[in-house]
């Protein structure tokens, strides 16, 4: 042992009296037999990664049931803690961390590291560490310890069963002594594909050359693709990658893989690409891409930012909100979607949706993203509402009539004035059948409630705001109306 004759029998002089073993011993010794009282509620393992019951079934080591886990990669240093509670002013103690030395459970390997330079080795080679060499006194010293273990690139992967202790002596003499068990597990770093503890242009082309990429549920994958299967589900689609460039460790802009660019949904095509009160119209373009399409408010009333994401489509002409038939028949020829504000995975089919919701207002600018995750985004579309119409706020709905406006025979789109061709286009195309007509999402300003959402029925309420924009009152000066931001 490296420590002089001097520093042993300091420690010996600081155990104190012997007491009945009960706790397990480290190093085929009971710790309890030279530290005395065992305290449940000193030592514990704080920031760990995970929780859990490794299958020791093929090594024989003991069933700790399910612990605390902290995860370390190859090449890599990882932190192991604990922190300390409930000791009185002066008492004396020191950490240790114990049993590095011992097998793992589940596949019997050695843990190969470099321990923390900063800890007191006990033993050759690290039968246990300890941080300070001696004492430290409660209520001057540290309380919350960290032990830096550093893995090799060769690491072996495994669970290894380990203890984090206390042992002290209170003021009045008396020892003790506290521990908590957990494992560290080594285990492979995602998107590491050639194992060196970084994700970089190595990695990518160890990626290429194995041909990694299955797309979605095409799995399994090619042997040596392991690291790019981040969500465990036996394939490597476009989820995955989306990882693997989160977790890019190199310098510069990472690679792009063509089968996961997101393509940009569209601008509708006119009619319904024109500016209205309280929708926004616009084409997937996303494919067979199970993907979620993200709004944000990036000009307009109120706070600006995400405002959540468009909700699955129903078709209005037989459904309602929930997707419960309305007794009417699908025409299939308008989608309309409200705005969530969780993610909705799906592929897009519909040609054309409509989005109509508390969150889209007048006089506002948004932007929409597709993402297969939520996380990475693709290019956005810049899609509008009316523009400023000055004096007014809003209700302007159309600009002049014409009788040859291909395909819906009515008005050209608002031209930032509001007058009696507004209420005309209303009261004629809530006709139904009449001409000149507009679409209804030209003209559907309001729910049948107060503060309700558009509903693609033409209804009173619609034909008050555009009253109320005659006037030239404000849209959030009208009842019930919200800015985006304080939507539900």
């Amino acid at each position: 042992m490296k420590h002089s004759i001097l520093l042993i029998v300091v420690l010996l002089a600081a155990l104190g009296t012997a007491r009945t073993a009960v706790a397990e011993p480290a190093w085929g010794v009971n710790c309890l037999s030279c530290h005395g009282e065992y305290l449940t509620d000193t030592l514990f393992v704080i920031d760990e990664d995970t929780t859990a019951d490794p299958d020791e079934s093929a090594t024989g080591a003991p069933d700790r049931g399910t612990l605390k886990v902290f995860q370390g990669y190859r090449a890599n240093t990882k932190s192991l803690r604990a922190e300390l509670v409930g000791l009185d002013l002066d008492d004396t103690y020191a950490v240790e961390l114990k049993r590095v030395r011992y097998p793992g459970v589940e596949n019997g390997e050695i843990l190969t590291y470099a321990p923390d330079c900063s800890w007191a080795d006990w033993g050759a080679p690290g039968n246990y560490f300890s941080e300070p060499h001696i004492g430290y006194s409660w209520g001057a010293d540290p309380t919350v310890f960290d032990f830096e273990i550093t893995l090799p690139s060769d690491a072996p992967y495994d669970y290894y069963d380990l203890v984090l202790a206390v042992a002290g002596k209170f003021t009045d003499g008396g020892l003790f002594y506290a521990e908590e068990r957990f494992y560290f597990q080594v285990l492979l770093m995602p998107g590491d594909y050639e194992g060196d503890g970084d994700v970089d242009w190595d990695d990518y082309d160890l990626f290429e050359t194995l041909e990694c990429f299955t797309g979605p549920s095409g799995g399994p994958y090619n042997e040596g693709c392991e690291a790019g299967d981040f969500d465990d589900d036996d394939d490597i689609d476009c989820l995955d990658w989306n990882q693997f460039i989160l977790a890019w460790t190199a310098g510069g802009d990472p690679p792009e893989l063509a089968d996961c660019l997101l393509d940009a949904p569209l601008m509708a095509l006119p009619p319904h690409d024109t500016r209205k009160n309280r929708y926004i119209s616009f084409r997937p373009n996303s494919g067979t891409n199970i993907v979620a399409l993200q709004l944000e408010l990036t000009e307009g009333p109120g706070t600006l930012g995400v405002v959540g994401f468009i909700g699955e489509p129903y078709d209005p002409s037989c459904q309602n909100d929930d997707g419960t038939p309305n007794g009417g028949t699908c025409d299939e020829v308008d989608y309309l979607a409200r705005v969530v504000n969780s993610p909705v995975f799906r592929v897009w089919p519909e040609g054309l949706i409509h989005v109509g919701d508390c969150e889209i207002v007048p006089v506002a600018t948004y932007m929409m993203r597709a993402s297969f995750d939520a996380i990475l985004f693709g290019d956005p579309l810049e899609l509008g509402t009316i523009l400023y119409p000055p004096p007014h706020y809003y209700g302007d709905t159309v600009g002049v009539g014409t009788g040859d406006l291909p395909p819906l025979p009515g008005y050209t789109a608002p031209n930032q004035i509001v007058n009696v061709n507004d209420v005309t286009a209303y009261l004629l195309t809530s006709e139904g059948d009449a001409t000149p007509s507009v679409h209804a999402t030209w003209v559907d300003l309001h729910g049948l409630d107060d503060g309700a959402a558009p509903n693609f029925i033409l209804n009173v309420p619609d034909l008050q705001r555009i009253l109320f924009g005659l006037e030239g009152q404000e849209y959030t000066d009208a009842p019930d109306q919200l800015v985006p931001a304080d939507c539900p």
